[in-house]
Order: structure tokens, then sequence, then C-alpha cells
């Protein structure tokens, strides 16, 4: 009966970690973050929302850094609009740092600037994704400042959008994890 239990507190661990993260920088169709996909038509243009979303991570302060990543080049990224205190450096799809004069207010959602994407001729499912800047020295993460004195850099996850397709969670967008069928007595075989 312990290790019942042991095997089912393990589990519930494992579940409430699964959707936990330090930062995530995000594409949402929608202002209230809930649609990390969208159907978009040949020709259609729609607007995207770019979001800091905090998750168990610090608050953004002094700026941010990655860049786009499309799955197609039938897919055209247009001119970012980004907030008037927002000073870009950089091109969108190549990489490119946003610097802002103060901290962004400590929500759980920060709105970072609007993208509008258009999709030239690709009627099939494509991706949006928010990588690291190659430029970043190594371009490992997508990063974000801290809102503390010393400018602290730190690591985010960077999310996936979906086009004419379906998305749960820009950090999985197509679905949970797959997992392998077993049975109870090959879970407690592990434990003996």
């Amino acid at each position: 009966m312990k290790h019942l239990l042991l095997s089912v507190a393990l589990v519930a661990c494992l579940a409430a970690g699964a959707n936990a993260h330090s930062g995530m920088i995000a594409l949402f169709s929608d202002t209230e973050n809930h649609q990390c996909h969208a159907a978009l038509g040949t020709l259609q243009t729609g607007n995207f929302y770019l979001m800091y979303v905090r998750g168990d991570g610090p608050r953004l302060g002094w700026g941010y850094e990655f860049r786009l990543l499309k799955s197609t080049s039938m897919a055209a990224i247009l001119s970012p609009v980004w907030p008037t205190t927002s000073i870009p450096n950089g091109l969108i799809e190549t990489g490119i740092m946003i610097a802002v004069p103060e901290c962004f207010p400590d929500q759980a959602y920060v709105f970072l600037g609007t993208i509008p994407i258009m999709n030239i001729a690709d009627p099939d499912t494509f991706t949006v994704r928010i990588v690291p800047d190659p430029a970043m020295l190594p371009p490992i993460a997508v990063v974000i400042l801290e809102c503390d004195p010393f400018q602290t850099m730190h690591a985010v996850s960077g999310g996936t959008f979906v086009f004419n397709g379906v998305c749960l969670d820009p950090l999985y967008p197509y679905g949970a994890l797959a997992t392998k069928e077993t049975s109870w007595g090959a879970i407690k075989e592990l434990y003996r």
C-alpha cells in the first residue's frame, strides 16, 4: 500500500510540473492568452499578440531577445507594432532585442506587441516558433532581462503557434507528450 501511495504521489508531482515553466514568450490569437492556434486561409492576414507569460519566472524587466522561425516560406511576417516605449534593435526573423526604459508591469501576462502574419499560399498546417536569437553568444535560449538593478539575464521558453491546425499549449503545441501504454503490474514492478 505504501508503494502505491508513493507511486500516486510521484505521478501527481510529475503532472503538476508538466505545465509549470519559468517564463515563456509566446504568440496568441486572442487577448485572453488562450488560443495558440488560428485558421489563416491563403492571402489572409491576421494580427497575433506577442506575450510574456510569467509562469514561475521573474518579472519582465528591461528587455527581451528572440527571433521568429517559420516552418514554411509561404508565410510572411509583416512589420510588428511595438508599444511606444519599446526600442527594437534588429529584425524579428533574424534576431531582435527589444529594450524598454522601465520594467514591465508586474502581471501574469504582459503584452509585448502585435505581429501581423500573412499566409501567402500554404493551405496546410504550419508553425511559427519563438526561438533564441542566433546573434546571442551562445544562442541557447530566448532571454529576458529581469526587473532588478543588475538587469540579470533569465532564460525563458519560446512558444509555438500553429496555423491551420490545433495547439493545446504553446510549450507542447500538438497536445500532451506521447506515453507508452502500460499496466499496473508493470508500474508496480518498477518499485520492487
